[in-house]
């Protein structure tokens, strides 16, 4: 088929009727005992170009493809500088291809109805030569196959995440992990599937683990949610805390403020930030009194205070915000005793006791409650004790130990009550004699 241009290249080939062609021939004459010098596609060069194009209806109809494409592809072999000698391969290569790329196009498959069309529209493309936009077209279907890939992996960590929940209620912590774990990997940008990862670790005792968990969550959070970005500094900032490098977790922890801070002041009206904001300043004061700062850590808890307590006034029915402002009243107490302040600490304290007295007479039945006053009663018995109210301490502590012993023998199995009741026996056995 490509004898023609054999011959040419070896200088038999002649058209002395066509002028142009004529000059061409001329025009690689030479350099004709060097077969591989690139052609040129130029002005001196049309001859070679209109006896190349010619041939290439013999070829498009011997190999059953249309003779745009391979037009383009002569093209192109002329702006890369292909040796001539390389040409007839090339073009019959092209040929080749273009079959398979053609057959590949139209073949059926078990897909989406929209991706056959783009899949035919990028054949009509190739057909008529126009590669650059046959290849935008399938450019455009793999990105539309990858946004459905991706649909369908986040589908499947959504299942898998609702398993790993099952099986933490099932304290199945094993199977949870697992499913976790590979529901993160199906899809790495879910930031709250990092961090309930993270949470499990923490709850297995596997700080390192946690740690890696949040900081995933982390750069998920990077370029999304502000909240899911705050929320993972701080769950960071625990694992630190927990590992004893302070410094680091109040670094993690003002980050977590800087956030809260920022949305709470853009929405003063949404409760929910302003209670992750309260909490921000809890976590902060919590890393600074362990630093000893007792100063900053109490300023740190009035300020949570101050929130919590606009937002008990603001929903007096809300149980959580009123155990939140009773949490904080506990923490201020914590300080003041430890700066020797002990009526403010007493104030503070009975302040705590009274909102989870009436939270416990709300809901008796409810055992988290129930603890929470019982510990309220010990921390008012201690400074009582410290004061000289003795008496007073030693009432109040018999009365946060009826508390626990109730619950106790409503849950024999529980861990922590038992250490509860001990403490609470020794309290009073220290006041006794």
């Amino acid at each position: 088929m490509f004898a023609w241009v054999r011959r040419w290249l070896n200088g038999r080939h002649s058209d002395s009727g066509n002028p142009a062609v004529g000059a061409a021939e001329g025009s690689v004459a030479v350099g004709r005992d060097n077969i591989n010098s690139p052609i040129t596609i130029g002005l001196d060069e049309e001859g070679v170009r209109r006896v190349l194009r010619d041939e290439i209806p013999g070829l498009a109809k011997a190999k059953g493809v249309p003779e745009a494409p391979l037009r383009a592809v002569l093209k192109k072999l002329g702006e890369k500088r292909v040796p001539k000698a390389e040409i007839p391969a090339r073009l019959a290569a092209a040929a080749d291809e273009l079959i398979r790329l053609r057959d590949d196009l139209t073949r059926l498959r078990n897909d989406r109805p929209g991706f056959a069309t783009i899949r035919a529209r990028a054949a009509a493309l190739i057909d008529r030569g126009e590669f650059d936009a046959a290849r935008a077209t399938l450019h455009d279907g793999r990105l539309a196959a990858r946004a459905l890939r991706e649909e369908i992996s986040r589908s499947e960590a959504g299942f898998l995440a609702d398993e790993a929940r099952i099986d933490r209620l099932q304290l199945n912590y094993d199977a949870a992990c697992e499913n976790f774990a590979e529901a993160a990997r199906l899809d790495p940008g879910n930031c709250w599937i990092w961090i309930e990862l993270g949470d499990l670790w923490t709850l297995r005792g596997s700080l390192a683990e946690a740690e890696r968990a949040f900081r995933a969550a982390l750069k998920a959070a990077g370029c999304g949610d502000d909240r899911n970005l705050a929320v993972s500094h701080e769950r960071i900032g625990d694992v630190q805390s927990a590992q004893g490098d302070l410094a680091a977790a109040l670094t993690s922890y003002q980050a977590s403020h800087d956030i809260f801070d920022r949305l709470a002041k853009a929405d003063p009206g949404n409760a929910g930030w302003q209670r992750d904001l309260s909490v921000s300043h809890d976590k902060i004061g919590d890393v600074q009194s362990a630093q000893g700062d007792l100063a900053a850590a109490l300023t740190s808890y009035q300020a949570s205070l101050a929130i919590a307590d606009r937002l008990a006034k603001a929903d007096p029915g809300n149980a959580g915000w009123q155990r939140d402002l009773s949490v904080s009243h506990n923490k201020i107490g914590d300080v003041q005793s430890a700066q020797g302040d002990l009526a403010a600490a007493l104030t503070s304290y009975q302040a705590s006791l009274a909102i989870r007295d009436r939270l416990t007479k709300a809901d008796p039945g409810n055992a988290g409650w129930q603890r929470d006053l019982a510990l309220s009663y010990g921390r008012v018995a201690m400074v009582g004790a410290r004061l000289g109210a003795r008496d007073d301490a030693l009432g109040a502590f018999r009365r946060g130990r009826d508390i626990v012993a109730h619950l106790v023998r409503r849950s024999p199995d529980n861990a922590t009550l038992p250490k509860d009741l001990a403490w609470f026996d020794a309290a009073i056995a220290t006041l006794d004699e």
